[in-house]
């Protein structure tokens, strides 16, 4: 419990930090702004090449991989019917919210302190990756772009630094590039430059998160509602688990996995790409105040799981 707790800790740390630095006027907003700028456009990038660059690929999870994104879509639909009931006031987004999971700074932690040294979490998190770096500017581009041109809207998409870097990462990945360069002398340097580009990027994003919440009486309420719905479905997706693949689902490594996995905050980098859909402070607070109450939801499940499973 110590070793989770030293994981979650830190999580909790980064968010409240950004609640003071707001609160105490540490740091402006413009300043919030240029930062967010850095990681977003520069530094987040990077990781997601690296993370599909070295990523190792099994054919016998491809079907798990397109049983995800297919689910993703349908939730994405769902929410959007959904819209006048989780609050019309953030329909232009709040169904994006429903897809994605933050495995790196929650899930993979919680899951790792049961299942140590297993990648099928890792495997799972394909889906989200493709969802969130590519799916969502796709959408995003569209939603903003004031020309319904298809040509112009690809372009722009293609443009954007995380589409750029998913392409990349899986051109280098799939041509045996990385492997190249594993054998060779570089490795240590392109490690090294890997390592001190990506560390600070999760503890930003988690004091944005911080900075940006704003808890109000009405805003808690439209937060439950949309949370609620978030549950439900993903109690949908992980019961399809069950169904379609069970083979997999009798090994208790795995249905930890989709367990702890599907019950985990949406995506920390989800938040950022679509915020060029926030009319106002308000949607940002919005957003922060979900992914925020999303996080206890996982601890709870991660608490039961614990109890009733293991």
């Amino acid at each position: 419990m110590i070793n989770v707790l030293s994981k979650i800790f830190p999580v909790f740390f980064m968010i409240i930090l950004g609640i003071i630095s707001k609160k105490k006027n540490l740091i402006s907003q413009k300043g919030r702004e240029g930062i967010n700028d850095l990681v977003f456009k520069v530094l987040f990038p990077i990781m997601i090449f690296n993370l599909l660059f070295s990523a190792d690929f099994k054919t016998q999870y491809l079907l798990v991989i397109i049983y995800i994104l297919i689910s993703y879509l349908f939730i994405l639909f769902i929410g959007k019917l959904l819209s006048n009931f989780t609050g019309k006031k953030y329909s232009s987004f709040s169904n994006l919210l429903l897809i994605t999971q933050e495995c790196g700074s929650v899930a993979l932690p919680l899951f790792l302190s049961i299942c140590p040294g297993s990648s099928v979490m890792t495997i799972i998190d394909l889906a989200s990756l493709i969802t969130c770096f590519i799916i969502l500017p796709v959408i995003v581009q569209k939603k903003t772009s004031e020309s319904n041109n298809i040509k112009e809207i690809l372009i722009n998409t293609i443009k954007n630094p995380f589409v750029i870097a998913v392409i990349l990462g899986l051109f280098g990945n799939f041509t045996g590039l990385y492997n190249v360069l594993y054998n060779s002398d570089l490795f240590d340097l392109y490690s090294s430059v890997v390592n001190m580009a990506t560390t600070p990027i999760v503890s930003i994003i988690l004091f944005g998160i911080g900075y940006d919440i704003k808890f109000e009486k009405e805003t808690f309420i439209q937060v439950s509602k949309l949370i609620l719905v978030r549950i439900l479905l993903y109690v949908l997706v992980i019961f399809g688990f069950f169904l379609l693949f069970p083979s997999l689902m009798k090994e208790k490594e795995f249905m930890i996995a989709v367990i702890i996995y599907f019950t985990s905050p949406v995506g920390f980098g989800t938040v950022p790409i679509i915020s060029p859909l926030f009319k106002d402070k308000d949607d940002a607070s919005y957003a922060s105040a979900f992914v925020s109450g999303c996080m206890i939801i996982s601890l709870m499940i991660y608490v039961f799981t614990i109890i009733f499973i293991i």
